[in-house]
């Protein structure tokens, strides 16, 4: 304890008598506060283990908040991405619908910059009547794709038959 203050205005012969009773007392220890007034040690002592324990707690709240960061961080990167991957699940649903005779050729072309403004069955049905030879009809069996209702198949389509056959059209 700062016991010059004490023995200040103590004086000595009644501050030699304080100090032989607190040294008697084995838990009392006091200390001075800056308003003049005294309190015991094991009081300042609870409230340096509450501040301490505190600071803990607000470490440790700071490394799950920055755990919170990555995780919404990362939350988004996914949501990012599953996006991007209906988009173009969607395209590729459209293009296998649209009957194409190259359905990667088709899904080339559609424009992904403008699917928000005309989603893939629309820009699919302009690129229908801007290349119609990219298009053909599925009949029955092996007769092979069409280029239209009265033009027969080309010699080479044996493989676009075999893949209308297998379903791949």
């Amino acid at each position: 304890m700062d016991t010059k203050l004490l023995k200040d205005c103590l004086g000595d012969e009644l501050y030699a008598q304080v100090a032989e009773k607190l040294e008697a007392a084995e838990g009392l220890r006091i200390i001075a506060t800056g308003d003049g007034s005294w309190l015991p040690k094991s009081r300042l002592d609870e409230e340096i283990a509450k501040r301490n324990e505190l600071k803990k707690t607000v470490e440790e709240l700071k490394v799950k908040a920055e755990a919170g960061d990555a995780l919404r961080s990362e939350n988004a990167r996914l949501a990012r991405e599953t996006a991007e991957l209906r988009r173009e699940a969607d395209i590729r649903q459209a293009v296998a619908g649209a009957h194409a005779r190259d359905a990667q050729v088709l899904e080339r072309l559609i424009d992904r910059e403008r699917l928000e403004e005309k989603g893939p069955e629309a820009q699919i049905a302009e690129l229908r009547e801007r290349y119609p030879y990219l298009f053909g009809t599925v009949r029955g069996g092996f007769g092979g794709v069409r280029l239209g209702a009265e033009q027969p198949a080309a010699r080479g389509d044996m493989n676009d038959a075999i893949r209308a056959a297998a379903g791949r059209y």
